[in-house]
């Protein structure tokens, strides 16, 4: 489990400046918060994400408006990240790819075309999107036969599932119609 820090403002009223800040360890933030001073407080509260696994969460008492603003990026990121594990794929940063580089290193590829590669990706989040509105059997036939590393075929799903591979066939084809229609 990740630590965490918890940074409490000594004034509410006053600004971010240093002397300002205390720092407490979680049974003291629990003290407090059970206080009326801290439930009071209790919505100027967001909790900021570590960025790498070693890094500690802190909790930053930074306005209600704020708290609100960073809560809802973390559950954006949240929903962006269950989706992402849905689909069987890992998102990495730049700075992942290129460990030690930096950006002045990167040559521009004259054969990427931005636009395309721009359209192409906003058109796979809407297929993520319409394929999550599929029943979940249809979700399972599509993963099965298009997203997994080892798609099955049509013949190896039906034999996974007691169908006839015209049957898989059948289905796909009504699937595909139908995230066609989706996605017009």
């Amino acid at each position: 489990m990740r630590k965490k820090i918890y940074l409490v403002k000594r004034d509410e009223e006053k600004p971010c400046a240093q002397d300002n800040w205390v720092i407490m360890d979680g049974k003291q933030f629990l003290s407090f918060i059970r206080s009326n001073e801290g439930k009071r407080r209790s919505k100027n509260f967001a909790t900021l994400r570590a960025c790498e696994k070693n890094d500690c969460m802190i909790v930053i008492e930074c306005g209600e408006e704020k708290a609100r603003e960073i809560r809802k990026e973390n559950d954006h990121s949240d929903y962006l990240r269950k989706q992402e594990e849905s689909f069987g794929y890992e998102q990495c940063s730049f700075e992942a790819v290129n460990k030690g580089g930096c950006l002045e290193d990167v040559i521009e590829d004259p054969d990427v075309d931005v636009e395309t590669f721009v359209v192409d990706r906003q058109m796979c989040r809407q297929l993520r999107q319409c394929v999550l509105r599929l029943t979940k059997d249809e979700q399972r036939l599509v993963r099965a036969l298009y997203l997994s590393n080892d798609p099955d075929t049509e013949k190896e799903y039906g034999e996974k599932y007691g169908l006839s591979q015209q049957t898989v066939h059948n289905m796909k084809i009504r699937i595909l119609e139908k995230l066609k229609k989706m996605m017009s």
